[in-house]
């Protein structure tokens, strides 16, 4: 483990072997050449340094340098700038506050990682996550609920949360994954993939990978991404993305305004309906019918292709109306369309 040339090893009084006892433990400037254990209760420590520290109950770690730290049945505490080289387990909380550590497991509840802190490895929790002006090297998990990463943090692998995951001007290097629920990410640069069980809301960010709801749908203000997959219909305003591809609804009529945004790519729009009335920047798709010398495209039964240069247009099913920029690209493109069974 690379240590933060800011941190510096605690100055000792005393040198000692190790310390085993059944009562709670509290050191100050102690070196503990081996192990420090509470059978029983808990361990504290202040500028110290020692190799293992073992707890039954909780461990607090002030200004020290250690190997390993293990809470077996309540909380971890490291702060004052202390160093764990390796890992810091507890079965309820931890938390690091402006200090270094190897990993975090928080086995039944939470994880906080505070005060410029830096996680070598994963940060790991039963319950909630929770990253704030600090680094984390390796992924941040949440089996159970959330993950919030904020205040100028950075993560450089993954997140990923049983529920909902939120970021706010940090930086991610890997993919942000909400199994069931949402994920909101605001002035955050993500170097990954983004996906939601429901929903994606992005705002003021970069994301250079793709972004999928997969259920519900995306909103994007002054951002951009990948490619974006959205199952309803999404908010999108002043964003640049690759390509567009939306699940729309099966009733009703949909409108569509894409807000000064633009699709390098393809626009798709998808639905299982049969029925087809679609306007683009006032042209009605339904209602023309393609002459020998236009070009132009099929409506088929479960929907229609409409090409233009490279992109591909996919309409089928409903009622929607797009508006805003790219339409004057798209109208541009795009001759003549057709209606279902009709020959160009």
């Amino acid at each position: 483990m690379s240590m933060n040339s800011s941190y510096t090893r605690p100055a000792t009084l005393w040198t000692v072997p190790e310390v085993v006892q059944s009562d709670t433990i509290r050191l100050k400037q102690y070196d503990v050449k081996g192990t420090v254990r509470s059978r029983d209760y808990d361990v504290h420590l202040t500028q110290c340094i020692a190799r293992d520290v073992i707890a039954c109950d909780h461990v607090e770690l002030v200004g020290s340098w250690v190997r390993s730290v293990s809470a077996r049945n309540y909380d971890a505490s490291i702060k004052g700038r202390s160093v764990v080289c390796g890992s810091v387990h507890a079965s309820d909380h931890v938390t690091v506050d402006a200090s270094q550590v190897g990993s975090v497991e928080a086995r039944n509840y939470n994880a906080t990682i505070s005060g410029r802190s830096v996680v070598n490895g994963t940060v790991e929790a039963s319950d909630y996550v929770t990253v704030s002006q600090s680094v984390v090297k390796g992924d941040v998990m949440a089996r159970n609920y959330d993950v919030v990463v904020k205040d100028n943090s950075e993560v450089a692998g993954s997140i990923s949360a049983s529920d909902n995951v939120r970021v706010s001007n940090s930086k991610v290097e890997g993919s942000i994954k909400a199994r069931n629920y949402n994920v909101v990410i605001s002035g955050s640069k993500i170097h990954g993939d983004v996906s939601a069980s429901d929903r994606v809301q992005i705002e003021g960010s970069e994301v250079t990978g793709d972004v999928t709801a997969r259920n519900k749908d995306v909103t994007l203000s002054s951002s951009s991404c990948g490619t974006v997959v959205s199952h309803g219909i999404p908010t999108i305003k002043e964003s640049q993305m690759k390509s567009l591809t939306i699940h729309l609804p099966k009733k009703g009529v949909i409108e569509l305004d894409l807000g000064k945004s633009t699709i390098l790519g393809n626009l798709t729009l998808r639905h299982a309906g049969t029925v087809i009335n679609a306007r683009v920047g006032g042209v009605n798709v339904s209602n023309v019918v393609c002459g020998g010398n236009v070009f132009c495209a099929s409506l088929r039964g479960d929907g229609c292709d409409v090409v233009f240069n490279s992109n591909t247009l996919i309409c089928d099913g409903g009622s929607f109306i797009i508006t805003g920029d790219p339409v004057s690209q798209i109208v541009g493109y795009v001759d003549m369309y057709c209606t279902d069974g009709a020959i160009g």
